[in-house]
C-alpha cells in the first residue's frame, strides 16, 4: 500500500516484543508503516554482535514512541520490562517519548506496566477501531501541519495556532503537509507521464521522478525550518504583543513563510499538471493563477521574485511597492530581504530623525522584523539546507538564526 499521508516521515516508533510473538509485532509494524510512519523492531539476528545493554536503549532514545506489544509471554519477558525502564528514564529526563502498552493478556501485566495508560484490547484484539487508537496516540508524538482544506498555499488555520502554542514548550517534530496533499498531486503527474502517448514521454517521466524526490527531500527541511520559526516568532513576539494577541500575531509570518515556500511548489505543479480535473487545473487555478501573475517580469520568480513578495504581502502594486535591504553583521553572509517601500520609509525615518543605532530587537523594529523579515529567513534556509539529515544541526550553525543585532541598513 502506497501512502502519501505523513510522507513516510511520520513518528519513529520503536516495537518491544517478545520474539515469540513475532506475527503479531509485524502485524502492528506494517500496519502503521502502511500509515507513513517510520517503524523499527529488532529481531533476532538485527542485534548480532552488538552490546545489547547500549544498543537497546540507543535505538529507543532515537524513538518518539515506544510501544510495547504485551502477551502472557512478552510479560515475562527481562528484556521487554528493560525497554519499558528505559523509556521510563528517558521521560524522567524531560525526553517527550510516548509509551504505549497494548496489553493482550491483563493478568500478568507488572505494576510498572499498570502505572501506565495502557490499551487493553485482551478481548478484541486488533480491530480497525484499535488500530486507530493506537495511531492516534502515537501522532501525539510530533505536530501535524497539513495544508489548508480551501487554500493549499497556506497552512491549516487550527494547526498553525496549536503549534505556535505548543511547540515552545513540547519542542515536538514537525511535519509538513502532513496529508501529503503535494506528494499525491505530484505522484499523479507521474501516473500521467507514464501512460502518455508521446516521444518526449521517458524525458517527463525522469523529470518528474526526481522532482517527485526532491520534494520529499525538501519536506524534510521545511520540517525543521517550521519548528526553528516557531520558536523564534513565538520567542519575539512575548515583548511584541499582548498576551491575548500573541497567537494571531505569530500566525502572520508562519503564514507567510507558507505561502512563498508552498507557492513556489505549486506553481511548479500546475505547469505539469495532467490537463483535465486536475486540482491544480481547475479547483485551485485562479489561486495559483494569482500567485503566477504577481511575479514580475525579467526576474525571477517566486521566492527570488519582488512581485511575488509583494503579492504575499497584500501589497498592490507589485514590485514597485517593495524594496530590497540587505542586512549585514560582522563575520555573516549578508541576507536579502524585500519590504514594503512605506515600511521601510516609517522605519527609515523613525531611525534618522532619532539618531538611534540600527538595532531590528528593538520594540521599534519588532513588527517589521516579525512580520517581515523572520519569514524570509526562515525561506532562506529552507531552500538553502540541501541535506534533510542535518537540518536541525545546520540550522542552528547558520547565521540567519544566530544575528542578534543587525549593524547596517541598505538599499541594494
Amino acid at each position: 500500500m502506497e501512502t502519501f499521508a505523513l510522507r513516510g516521515h511520520g513518528p519513529r516508533v520503536f516495537i518491544s516484543y517478545s520474539f515469540q510473538d513475532a506475527t503479531l509485532a509485524e502485524q502492528i509494524s506494517r500496519l502503521l508503516s502502511d500509515r507513513g510512519f517510520q517503524v523499527h523492531r529488532e529481531d533476532e539476528t538485527s542485534l548480532a554482535n552488538q552490546v545489547l545493554t547500549e544498543a537497546i536503549p540507543r535505538r529507543i532514545a532515537e524513538a518518539e514512541v515506544l510501544i510495547q506489544v504485551l502477551t502472557a509471554t512478552s510479560n515475562a519477558s527481562e528484556w521487554v520490562a528493560r525497554e519499558l525502564a528505559y523509556a521510563t528514564e528517558l521521560r524522567q529526563q524531560h525526553n517527550r517519548i510516548v509509551i504505549l502498552p497494548i496489553v493482550f493478556h491483563k493478568a500478568s501485566l507488572s505494576d510498572a506496566v499498570k502505572a501506565w495508560w495502557y490499551l487493553d484490547i485482551e478481548a478484541s484484539g486488533l480491530t480497525d477501531e484499535a488500530i486507530s487508537q493506537i495511531e492516534r496516540v502515537c501522532l501525539s508524538s510530533v505536530h501535524l501541519l497539513p495544508l489548508a482544506a480551501a487554500d493549499p498555499l497556506s497552512f491549516d488555520e487550527t494547526n498553525a495556532i496549536s503549534l505556535l502554542r505548543e511547540l515552545p514548550v513540547d519542542g515536538k517534530r514537525v511535519i509538513v503537509d502532513s496529508g501529503g496533499r503535494l506528494l499525491r498531486w505530484a505522484q499523479d503527474t507521474l501516473d500521467y507521464c507514464q501512460n502518455m502517448d508521446s516521444p518526449h514521454r521517458d524525458a517527463l517521466l525522469t523529470q518528474e521522478q526526481k522532482r517527485m524526490e526532491r520534494l520529499i527531500r525538501r519536506y524534510q527541511v521545511h520540517d525543521e525550518v517550521v519548528r526553528k520559526l516557531v520558536k523564534e516568532i513565538m520567542d519575539r513576539v512575548q515583548t511584541y504583543s499582548a498576551p491575548g494577541e500573541r497567537l494571531a500575531t505569530g500566525l502572520v509570518p508562519l503564514q507567510r513563510y507558507a505561502r512563498i515556500v508552498i507557492g513556489e511548489d505549486m506553481m511548479r505543479a500546475a505547469e505539469v499538471a495532467p490537463p483535465g480535473s486536475h486540482p491544480l487545473r481547475v479547483e485551485f487555478q485562479e489561486r495559483i493563477e494569482a500567485a503566477r501573475n504577481a511575479n514580475s517580469r525579467g526576474q525571477s520568480r517566486g521566492y527570488h521574485n519582488r512581485g511575488f513578495y509583494a503579492w504575499v504581502f497584500g501589497e498592490q502594486d507589485g514590485d514597485e511597492s517593495m524594496v530590497t535591504m540587505g542586512m549585514d553583521a560582522p563575520g555573516f553572509k549578508t541576507i536579502k530581504v524585500a519590504i514594503p517601500r512605506h515600511v521601510f520609509g516609517t522605519m527609515a525615518d523613525v531611525y534618522t530623525r532619532n539618531a538611534i543605532e540600527f538595532d531590528p530587537n528593538g520594540e521599534l523594529f519588532a513588527g517589521t522584523f516579525i512580520n517581515y523579515i523572520l519569514p524570509q529567513i526562515a525561506v532562506t534556509a529552507s531552500f538553502n539546507l540541501p541535506e534533510p539529515k542535518r537540518a536541525r544541526e545546520d540550522l542552528e550553525m547558520q547565521y540567519a538564526w544566530q544575528l542578534q543585532q543587525y549593524t547596517k541598513m541598505g538599499i541594494v
